[in-house]
C-alpha cells in the first residue's frame, strides 16, 4: 500500500489529484466500488478509501483490498471515530486530500476506468479552469442492471446565483468532482448537510465555473419502482418530510457561504429571505412553530401569495399533486 507519504509535488508531472471514496454500511457494494477506484487510468491518483464507522463489514474490506492493491496509485485508509454524517464526513476527506482536485465516489456505485482521466482533461483544457465537475452516469439497479429511469436534471444556469439560492438545483452527488482550493477558501461544511452536492456545486458557482461531461463515467445505483403518483400523505410527505429540513440546511450553507464569499454581496438579503421561506416549510407541520416562522418569514420578505402555496399544499396535498402533474406534463 502507498501512502500520501509518497507524493509527488514536482512541477511538470500530472496535477495530483485525490479520488476520495466514502462508505457507510455498504459492505455488499464496497468491493465493487473499490474496483472501479483502483481500476483509475489516470496516473498521478491518490485514492482515500474512508469509512464513516460502519458496523458491518465495510472498513474490513477496505483494508482487505488497501493491504493486497500493488498498482500505481497511492492508497490511504481512513476510519471516522464515530459516525458523521456526509458533511462530516465530506470535512475529513478533504483534511485528508492532498491532490488538486477531489473526485468523489460513494460506496454503492461504481466509477468506470476513464473518469477520473476524463475529468482532468475538461478540468484542464481552458486556461480558467471550472471548479467544479460532473458528469452523465448509468443508472443501476442493486443488482447491478441498468434501469430505464429519467436521465438527472441538470441545468446550465450556473452563472445566475439567484436562480441556484432560490431552486437549489444540483449536480448528480454520484459523479461531482471539485477544485480543492476553492473548498477550502469557504472552509468546511455544516456537519449536518445532506445534500453536499447541493451545497458544493452553489459555493463552487460563486468563484468559477460548473462543467458538465456529456460521457456516462459512474455507475449510480438507485433505487428501483419509485412512483411519481403521489397521493395524499406522499406528496405532504415530499414537501414537508425529510427533505424540508435538508433543504433548509442547504439554505443555511448558501447563505453563509455567499457572505463569506461577499459580505456586502446584493443578494445577501434575498438569500435570508430564501433561508426564512425554508425555515417556515420545515416548520409548518407544528402550528405553534409555524406561526413564529410565519411571521419571520414576512418580515424577511416572503410574499403572501409563497406562504398561502404552503397552506395548499398542506391541507389539499392530493389536488397540489394533480395538478403539478398535470403542469410538468404540460412543459
Amino acid at each position: 500500500m502507498r501512502t500520501s507519504e509518497n507524493i509527488d509535488h514536482s512541477p511538470g508531472t500530472q496535477p495530483l489529484v485525490t479520488f476520495a471514496l466514502f462508505a457507510y454500511n455498504q459492505e455488499q457494494y464496497i468491493e465493487q466500488a473499490i474496483a472501479g477506484a483502483f481500476a483509475q487510468t489516470y496516473e498521478n491518483l491518490e485514492i482515500i478509501l474512508s469509512d464513516d464507522d460502519s458496523s458491518d463489514r465495510t472498513y474490513q474490506i477496505m483494508c482487505d483490498a488497501a493491504n493486497s492493491y500493488s498498482g500505481p496509485h497511492r492508497v490511504v485508509l481512513n476510519k471516522n471515530l464515530q459516525n458523521s454524517g456526509i458533511g462530516a464526513h465530506v470535512n475529513r476527506l478533504m483534511e485528508l486530500a492532498h491532490g488538486e482536485l477531489v473526485v468523489v465516489a460513494a460506496g454503492d456505485d461504481i466509477s468506470l476506468p476513464q473518469r477520473t482521466s476524463k475529468i482532468v482533461e475538461c478540468w484542464m483544457q481552458n486556461d480558467q479552469r471550472p471548479m467544479s465537475i460532473h458528469s452523465a452516469c448509468i443508472r443501476i439497479d442493486a443488482d447491478g442492471n441498468t434501469v430505464n429511469t429519467k436521465p438527472p436534471t441538470w441545468t446550465d444556469r450556473w452563472s445566475d446565483i439567484g436562480y441556484l439560492i432560490k431552486e437549489q438545483p444540483t449536480v448528480e452527488g454520484a459523479t461531482h468532482a471539485w477544485d480543492t482550493k476553492a473548498f477550502r477558501r469557504f472552509g468546511p461544511l455544516l456537519p449536518d448537510i445532506v445534500y453536499e452536492d447541493k451545497a458544493m456545486a452553489f459555493r463552487m458557482a460563486l468563484v468559477g465555473d460548473v462543467k458538465f461531461i456529456e460521457s456516462q463515467l459512474v455507475k449510480y445505483r438507485v433505487s428501483v419502482g419509485v412512483t411519481r403518483d403521489y397521493g395524499r400523505d406522499d406528496f405532504r410527505r415530499q414537501v414537508f418530510g425529510p427533505s424540508a429540513a435538508r433543504r433548509l440546511t442547504v439554505a443555511k450553507q448558501m447563505e453563509i457561504d455567499l457572505q463569506n464569499y461577499c459580505d456586502s454581496h446584493p443578494l445577501l438579503p434575498f438569500a435570508r429571505r430564501c433561508l426564512a421561506y425554508r425555515e417556515l416549510v420545515y416548520a409548518f407541520p407544528d402550528s405553534n412553530a409555524r406561526h413564529k416562522s410565519r411571521r419571520n418569514a414576512r418580515s424577511k420578505g416572503v410574499s403572501i401569495f409563497q406562504i398561502a402555496k404552503l397552506y395548499i399544499y398542506f391541507y389539499f396535498p392530493r389536488l397540489s399533486a394533480r395538478l403539478l402533474s398535470r403542469r410538468k406534463s404540460a412543459i
